[in-house]
């Protein structure tokens, strides 16, 4: 039986939100017998192909519905809600090229198809692009009230859905998921924590302010106890570094519970180590400026000299900076690591002090009593 088939409507409409479901077009026309007669109450099969280019170029979607005409002849499918054959609706590129629908029926429901022709889609099945994602590939365009997940006010854009986004990633772990390298160059407010992990890079997380006065990086925690403003943990390199001057008005303290400690054993003979040590004032040397070193007159140890006496307050350190694409090696000391020694320095002196004390006072007391 031939068939020709008038297409009375041809109506693209969005029915579904944007990310939510895939939308669909719909899509109305009235086929008719080599008479020129409607086909009523019929059973019949259709198939569109979405063609990229010209009217026969690839193929980027294809898909088989079936449909009943009514009283009246007229049928009615959604396209990207049939029966697929190839391709994703979803991920048709409307902004990039023309696009064409062919269509193919069969009067009897099966799949024996008949080429209908092939219609260039011009603007209205461009709403899918136009009204959900970007135009002309250049300007994102969002709703101020839509189903969407992601909506516009006035110059801003927010996402208030409970899932997750992804850049560079399929399944997001968290709010915002980035797998990759990341650039910001202005502020980053995250209410809820920011956690950034990475193996591939020079640096995981890299703040950098150029406002005076402003800060790189803030933290603020005040919900307990056990809360963190800034945290950083490393079994192998240093959880911390700090290129610059360090201020802070707190508290500084470490780990020293007893229930911690093993091999414990007294301090001993530090007045005589100490003796031997050569505190220095100084300067730092201008050739290592890109290590950001304190400035001006400077009152310490030489490490190399207290190495000799203490090793164990001595450790190599490795700064980034001076050579960038290597490391510079150098000796750092550990300051607070002195603080018990020249405290039993002081109470070795102390000790001698008293003891010569009493010694003196038994000596005038002998000459008191001749």
């Amino acid at each position: 039986m031939k068939i020709n088939i008038l297409f009375a409507t041809l109506n693209f409409i969005i029915i579904a939100a944007f990310a939510q479901v895939p939308p669909v077009l719909n899509y109305q026309g009235v086929p008719r017998n080599a008479s020129g007669l409607p086909l009523l109450n019929s059973s019949i099969a259709v198939r569109i192909s979405i063609h990229d280019g010209s009217p026969s170029g690839g193929i980027v979607y294809s898909e088989r519905d079936t449909a009943t005409t009514n009283a009246v002849g007229i049928f009615t499918t959604k396209v990207g809600a049939g029966n697929v054959i190839s391709g994703t609706f979803s991920a048709i590129n409307w902004a990039v090229g023309d696009k064409y629908m062919q269509v193919e029926l069969d009067a009897t429901g099966g799949s024996s198809y008949t080429d209908m022709g092939t219609t260039q889609l011009l603007s209205v099945p461009y709403a899918l692009q136009a009204g959900s994602t970007y135009v002309a590939d250049t300007v994102l365009h969002l709703p101020a009230t839509a189903s969407g997940l992601w909506l516009a006010s006035s110059n801003d854009i927010y996402n208030s859905n409970s899932g997750n986004v992804g850049i560079g990633t399929v399944s997001p772990g968290s709010k915002l998921d980035v797998a990759g390298t990341g650039n910001f160059t202005q502020l980053v407010n995250m209410n809820n924590g920011l956690d950034v992990s990475g193996t591939n890079a020079a640096y995981v997380l890299n703040a950098t302010c150029t406002i005076s006065g402003g800060n790189a990086v803030t933290g603020e925690a005040d919900y307990g106890t056990s809360a963190y403003a800034v945290s950083g943990i490393s079994s192998s390199g240093w959880a911390g570094h700090f290129s610059g001057n360090l201020y802070y008005s707190g508290t500084l303290s470490g780990p020293s519970d007893e229930r911690l400690k093993e091999n414990i054993q007294p301090l001993t003979g530090a007045l005589a180590k100490v003796m031997q040590l050569t505190p220095a004032t100084y300067n730092f040397k201008s050739e290592y400026s890109k290590m950001n070193l304190a400035k001006g007159n400077q009152m310490g140890f030489l490490a190399q000299n207290l190495e000799k006496v203490y090793p164990d307050l001595v450790v190599d350190n490795y700064d980034k900076q001076m050579n960038p694409g290597s490391l510079f090696q150098f000796k750092s000391v550990n300051y607070i690591g002195m603080i018990p020694v020249l405290t039993e320095a002081i109470q070795e002196l102390q000790t001698e002090v008293e003891l010569l004390k009493q010694q003196n006072a038994e000596l005038m007391n002998k000459i008191n009593n001749r």
